[in-house]
């Protein structure tokens, strides 16, 4: 175990914001059912995309892409995955600008839960999905694009290794194909939380068994993108401690997470903490906290400059000091020697609220993304706050009795998209048979309106037999080395 050298860092807030000029909002998405948010980008139109798990559709959980412009007004929503479960955890913006999504399925697969890799067109619809794992449960959390169009998932496995707890990672092509798999075959257990690229390598965060009943130190690992493990630090306390995100800026390394420091298990500070691109320790690793409460950073997001925004989860300040929940938190920090905290703000009422996380927006401002349950219509919702460029939080209440949350309800519905062309299927409407008279190489994917995989594979015949579907509207895919073509087949 390495045991850290740090500076405490004591943070005093004021809860009172100013509403300041600039695109501010604070708004909550959701329906009837338990949405909720795990990952958010500025979108290349500066509107925003989201991932995360939404049951307001579904008897189960379903992954979804949410897209809003650059007010926060809801646009579209899509879900992906079959009959079973499905969580979005990580997203991207590929080079195209279109999207893809990674997280973790039991529609599909080997069993138990599986990595999911979704690739998705820029009108929401899916391109392609894929599955990785073995027989137990493996749940990706992160996921990059690498410059070859290619992406690697992140997450931990149960399925080698044993059946311990173990870091996995996958490298596929661009098409989905996997390239390489990677389990962390350690004595002890170890899983990865998040993912950043370094030019050539790849590095990973998350947590590594220090002997402890169900307790870890914050472990790090640098990979080739050949999969051949470069080097790995563990850092932590006697007691439990994580890293739950990783950006990589310059040659500098930067991680956020909860140390449990001095404190009984349970009782964790926020935590920030850097490397050098070889993995040498800079001894400028902050505790934002020093309470007997639990804090986490569960996102980070880091400017050239090397100045921190950073977004997570307190039982410290806000409401949570009344009812002993968690609230969402969020900060701005310059960096070393001085700490200065530029700005500090928690939301939160009546339940738990947690941030989960960040991206920077053009007009150097930032967008916060946190599950709610205190601003919900269901059993949870997605709460998003823009932050002016000059770092003014949009006010919770009005200073009376009201409060100042725009909730939007989100649909889940097929998005209006070009059909191709020169892609005939006949007879269409149809009643068992269809048939599609070009000679088409390619894997195909035919999705239900509300989103399910209904059928998928190899197009190795020009003729289907979909007598088994019900009646109603499906969309038909067929991703050749030639392009993508899609088509709206109706079932009578």
């Amino acid at each position: 175990m390495h045991i850290l050298k740090y500076t405490t860092f004591l943070l005093c807030l004021g809860l009172t914001a100013s509403y300041g000029q600039g695109n501010s909002f604070l708004k909550a998405y959701g329906n009837s059912g338990y949405d909720y948010g795990r990952d958010i980008k500025q979108d290349n139109d500066t509107g925003y995309v989201i991932t995360g798990s939404s049951s307001s559709f579904s008897s189960d959980a379903e992954a979804y892409l949410l897209k809003l412009d650059e007010d926060g007004e809801f646009l579209w929503s899509h879900n992906y995955g079959g009959t079973g479960s499905e969580w979005g955890e990580s997203l991207v913006i590929t080079s195209d600008s279109t999207y893809a999504i990674a997280g973790y399925t039991n529609s599909f697969g080997a069993g138990g839960f599986d990595f999911y890799l979704v690739r998705i067109d820029a009108e929401g619809l899916p391109l392609w999905e894929v599955y990785f794992g073995g027989s137990n449960w493996d749940q990706a959390f992160g996921l990059i694009q690498l410059p070859d169009g290619g992406f690697v998932l992140a997450g931990e496995t149960y399925s080698y290794n044993d059946g311990m707890r173990s870091g996995y990672i996958v490298r596929t092509n661009d098409e989905g194909i996997m390239l390489w798999e990677h389990v962390m075959d350690l004595t002890e257990p170890s899983f990865f939380t998040d993912i950043d690229f370094d030019g050539d390598s790849i590095v990973l965060c998350g947590g590594i068994g220090d002997g402890g009943v169900d307790s870890y130190d914050g472990y790090i690992a640098k990979f080739g993108i050949d999969g051949n493990l470069g080097w790995d630090r563990t850092i932590g306390s006697e007691y439990n401690d994580q890293f739950n995100a990783v950006q990589v800026v310059d040659d500098l390394y930067s991680f956020g997470g909860s140390n449990g420091a001095s404190f009984p298990t349970e009782k964790q500070n926020m935590w920030m903490y850097r490397l050098d691109n070889a993995g040498n320790e800079i001894y400028d690793t902050v505790f934002i906290n020093t309470t007997f409460n639990s804090d986490a950073i569960n996102d980070i997001s880091i400017k050239y400059d090397q100045d921190y925004a950073y977004v997570g989860e307190t039982k410290t300040y806000g409401y949570s000091v009344v009812d002993g929940n968690y609230d969402m938190f969020m900060a701005k920090m310059s960096p070393a020697p001085l700490y200065a905290q530029h700005s500090a703000q928690t939301y939160g009422e009546a339940g738990d609220d947690r941030g989960q996380a960040i991206d920077r927006t053009r007009d150097l401002g930032a967008v916060y993304l946190a599950d709610t349950k205190y601003f919900s219509t269901g059993g949870n919702n997605i709460l998003i706050v823009k932050v002016a460029p000059a770092w003014t939080y949009p006010p919770l209440t009005d200073g009376e009795d009201g409060f100042l949350v725009e909730f939007d309800d989100i649909t889940n519905s097929l998005p209006s998209y070009q059909e191709t062309i020169d892609l005939s299927v006949y007879p269409n409407p149809f009643n068992d048979i269809i048939n599609i008279p070009v000679i088409l190489e390619g894997i195909y994917s035919i999705y239900s309106i509300d989103g399910q995989l209904m059928q998928g594979g190899t197009l190795n015949s020009q003729e289907m037999n979909l007598g088994h579907f019900k009646s109603g509207i499906y969309l038909l895919t067929v991703i050749t080395s030639d392009g993508i073509y899609k088509k709206r087949l109706i079932k009578n």
